[in-house]
């Protein structure tokens, strides 16, 4: 089992149909810096203001404004997976390349080779390393700063998520049994040289989604790909011996097929199908009440674009 761009697209619309969505009309800037105007004619946005970057897998991947979710700019890279860190750069996942933008930037800065085709990223916010699922290798690549040839470490089966918490351990996500029955996690240690597999408590047979820290809690997102009524649920588990226990969730309420949600502070951003299995509207939810969205920013792009992932670039104090 692989998580390729076809494979993403059909867990996301689950009845086969693939989902798309386009660039919307009007003019997008592009260039190797994205400035968002504001108010008066001759005042722009600072780059000290978030921004979000959603990667797609169509056409190209986006800028939007935060929380307004307004476009910025456009990539014309095309991404799966998307990860930042603390200094505002964002890493954006396709095939076998990690391509990373500077805060506000559309053109790379620099580009890293992976042993094998991506799928999602995470930053370790200790160190600065960076993780990458393997789609083609039960494993995960880290690089270590300075970035240069990645290490592997083998994992039981093709992962699909990873993230750290705050003390530097890396998780990872995948289908476990056989075949694929339910939802697994193991844990690289900081400082370790193997992964460790973990017993969730409660079990669960949902799809594996994102792995976060979200201040507090290890939260593992699932429940991707369900149809009308969508929901998408974020589970807090803490970590004890081998045991990932869930200790609470939230629930996202959407009206059809949900994505791979983020949280940012108290928000949760995620993009989500709003008509006809397309991917092309975000929203943004309370976190960690859930429920309904606090807002939805419909068909932001058009119908021959596909919103895949998303993180929150914030430019580095000076």
């Amino acid at each position: 089992m692989t998580y390729s761009a076809s494979r993403h697209a059909l867990c996301i619309s689950v009845l086969a149909a693939v989902l798309s969505g386009c660039v919307g009309s009007g003019s997008i800037p592009q260039g190797t810096r994205a400035q968002l105007a504001i108010g008066q004619k001759g005042h722009s946005q600072s780059n000290q203001s978030p921004l979000l970057y959603v990667s797609a897998y169509q056409s190209g991947s986006y800028i939007f404004s935060y929380p307004q979710l307004k476009m910025v700019a456009m990539i014309s890279q095309k991404g799966i997976g998307i990860c930042s860190d603390s200094s505002g750069n964002a890493y954006l996942v396709y095939n076998a390349t990690i391509y990373v933008y500077a805060h506000g930037a559309t053109t790379p800065s620099q580009t890293l080779t992976l042993p094998s085709q991506g799928h999602s990223c995470a930053v370790d916010p200790l160190s600065g390393n960076l993780a990458v699922t393997l789609e083609a290798q039960a494993s995960v690549a880290v690089f270590t700063q300075p970035y240069n040839q990645a290490t592997q470490y083998s994992v039981p089966v093709l992962p699909a998520f990873c993230g750290y918490d705050n003390a530097g351990n890396l998780f990872v996500d995948y289908y476990a049994g056989a075949p694929y029955t339910y939802l697994g996690l193991s844990e690289l240690p900081n400082g370790g040289s193997a992964f460790s597999t973990l017993t969730l408590s409660p079990p669960s047979n949902d799809s594996p989604g994102a792995i976060q820290w979200d201040g507090q809690y290890l939260t593992i997102s699932t429940g991707l790909g369900e149809l009308r009524p969508a929901k998408a649920t974020i589970d807090r588990v803490t970590i004890s011996n081998s045991t990932a226990t869930v200790i609470g969730s939230t629930v996202l309420e959407t009206r059809r097929t949900t994505g791979y949600p983020l949280i940012y502070q108290t928000q949760v951003i995620m993009p989500y199908v709003l008509r006809q299995l397309q991917m092309r509207s975000i929203g943004l939810w309370v976190y960690p009440r859930g429920g309904k969205p606090e807002r939805q920013a419909k068909n932001l792009v058009g119908k021959f674009e596909t919103l895949s992932g998303a993180a929150i670039s914030v430019a580095p104090s000076e």
